[in-house]
């Protein structure tokens, strides 16, 4: 605005120092001081004191007050307070020279609270590392030996690594990793070798193909270079593709709120984090019979995330429960059919969101029009550690068990900072 413009409406100009007060919306009560001369809109109030108010004590004094102006706030569309409820809201005023030292005093205990804030940064970030580090040498451990030590070191550690929540989310992922590497439950000499297993799949697939009620699934071999690191004697690298039935990409039609017919999936309905499927803001679709058989999920089905704008959400999946059973999938989901009897869902899930089957998704994806990309012949030639079907089922209990632990670590991290901040305003209301 030019003061040409300024000299010809009702604004005022604001001189430097005004204390300017937020009185709509969201921001009500939110204060700052002007370091400009400016004018303001009917949104905010400008404030400017008299020789005998300090403008940061004013300042202060104002913020003090911000819960006060938000419960004073009206209007239903967008709370707002007046210039009148703020012009008389009673306050209580020190001299001159004591709100100076009210304000020096606030200073300096904000600098020690930043100092106290650096520092705790700087703590978090040092168990951050150290426990990276901890975890790496866990992971990393060839011998029973190595593996102990590293355990052991974490387990004396424990209340000061799994004080900092992102240290709960590694050893999340950390659980994942050793349920792969076949560390996390004992084997079991009388469980069917997996190599046996595999030959039964094998045979069912030839089974399918040869009475053409399947289509073959094209995977590469797996080479000694593909293996990343040794597993059990009775486990087995696998393709993902070997293990399946079939593998079908999901409607390409318009689904609303509102249509009627079959129920759709999308991706908003695949928790990620846990594995399942929330039937929350469903859209539906009208199918044909032949696409209702084809897109006809089935519990033990998974479904995975096949384009995102994210590329951590790429290759996500959930498994699909009797709850699902007879609804439909949209485009941007992938059904996957296991052979159910030889392999157990919740486990494929689990090692799909390993470091090491994540490593294969991320690396490889596509990008079109700003959307990461991983396809069916992709996902088929996707690499797995393979366990008996009972130790596959042992280690998803045991994986179960292991993240309830980590949402109550979580839960005491949360209740432990709260306590800390009942505590630091009940300091600041003695005072």
């Amino acid at each position: 605005m030019t003061y040409e413009a300024l000299q010809n409406c009702s604004l005022e100009l604001n001189s430097i120092g005004s204390v300017l007060v937020a009185m709509y919306g969201a921001n009500i009560g939110e204060v700052g001081v002007l370091e400009i001369e400016a004018t303001t809109n009917q949104a905010v109030c400008a404030c400017k004191t008299f020789l005998v108010i300090d403008n940061i004590f004013l300042l202060h004094l104002i913020t003090s007050l911000k819960q006060n102006f938000l419960t004073q706030g009206a209007g239903a569309a967008q709370p707002n307070i007046s210039r009148e409820k703020i012009i008389n809201t009673v306050v209580p005023l020190p001299p001159l020279a004591e709100q100076r030292r009210i304000v020096a005093k606030i200073d300096e205990l904000m600098a020690r609270c930043d100092e106290l804030e650096r520092l705790r940064g700087d703590r978090d970030r040092k168990q951050i590392t150290v426990h990276t580090a901890a975890l790496n040498r866990l992971l990393m451990a060839k011998e029973q030996s190595n593996f102990n030590t590293a355990w052991q070191f974490i387990t004396q550690h424990f209340s000061e690594f799994y004080s900092v929540k992102e240290n709960v989310s590694e050893l999340r992922k950390a659980i994942l990793q050793l349920a792969v590497m076949g560390k996390l439950v004992p084997q079991d000499p009388l469980d069917v070798p997996t190599a046996i297993l595999f030959k039964e799949i094998r045979k069912r697939v030839n089974e399918l193909v040869y009475q053409k009620e399947e289509r073959e699934i094209k995977f590469k071999p797996i080479n000694a270079e593909d293996e990343a690191f040794l597993l059990p004697e009775s486990w087995l690298w696998v393709r993902l593709g070997s293990l399946l039935q079939n593998i079908k990409y999901g409607t390409a039609k318009k689904c609303a709120y509102d249509s009627p017919g079959t129920a759709v999936l999308r991706i908003p309905n695949i928790n990620v984090e846990d594995g399942c499927i929330e039937l929350k803001n469903l859209k539906y679709t009208h199918l044909s019979e032949a696409e209702l058989k084809e897109l006809y999920l089935k519990p033990f089905d998974l479904l995975i995330i096949r384009s995102n704008g994210s590329e951590s959400i790429v290759g996500r999946s959930a498994v699909v429960s009797e709850i699902e059973e007879g609804l439909a999938y949209a485009g941007y989901l992938v059904r996957l059919r296991l052979f159910s009897e030889y392999a157990y869902s919740p486990y494929i899930c689990h090692a799909l969101n390993t470091f090491f089957v994540r490593k294969q998704i991320e690396q490889p994806l596509r990008t079109t029009s700003g959307v990461k990309n991983i396809n069916s012949k992709e996902i088929a030639n996707l690499l797995l550690p393979l366990p008996s079907f009972p130790e596959q089922r042992r280690i998803v209990a045991e994986i179960d068990k292991l993240m309830v632990l980590c949402d109550n670590l979580e839960k005491q991290i949360d209740s432990a900072n709260s306590k800390q901040t009942d505590l630091l305003n009940a300091v600041i209301t003695k005072i």
